[in-house]
């Protein structure tokens, strides 16, 4: 019978949660994970794992552990989390990547605004008056209004 036994363990660092990984690791133990807000409960998942035993062998170690939960595990369960859980992994990667596309839009509309302002920036200083001018700048009158800079490249 395969079952899941979750345990609450102290585990302020790194090491003490590597200490409390490696006792749960014993013969019959499939899987050995952390869990919980603060990596704190030791999930392990196995064949006639002896639950008592090894709240006993991690409370000798570690100073502290409860037994939190013991369920029997249903292998098509199991299968269809990681099925749901990589499914909405890609479902975040696609997310991420249309964010990442339209930003890049932006950033290249924006880049051809600026652009734009340059070229226009670059006539003669009457356009903006409105008046005719004969420089040396402009191949022929300025009649055209000059844009006032665009809002978001103000500072």
């Amino acid at each position: 019978m395969k079952q899941k036994i979750v345990i609450k363990v102290p585990a302020h660092c790194d090491r003490c949660r590597k200490k409390a990984m490696e006792l749960a690791a014993k013969e019959g133990v499939e899987s050995v994970t952390l869990q919980g807000k603060d990596k704190d409960e030791v999930v392990v998942v196995g064949e006639d794992v002896d639950s008592a035993c090894l709240t006993t062998r991690l409370r000798k170690k570690l100073g502290y552990a409860n037994i939190l939960t013991i369920e029997e595990v249903d292998e098509e369960k199991i299968l269809k989390e990681k099925l749901e859980k990589k499914e909405k992994e890609e479902e975040e990667k696609k997310q991420k990547e249309e964010k990442e596309k339209k930003i890049k839009e932006q950033e290249e509309k924006e880049k051809e605004e600026y652009e734009r302002y340059k070229q226009i920036k670059k006539r003669c200083f009457l356009a903006s008056l409105n008046l005719d001018c004969n420089c040396s700048e402009c191949a022929k009158p300025c009649v055209q209004l000059v844009p006032s800079f665009p809002y978001h490249y103000r500072r």
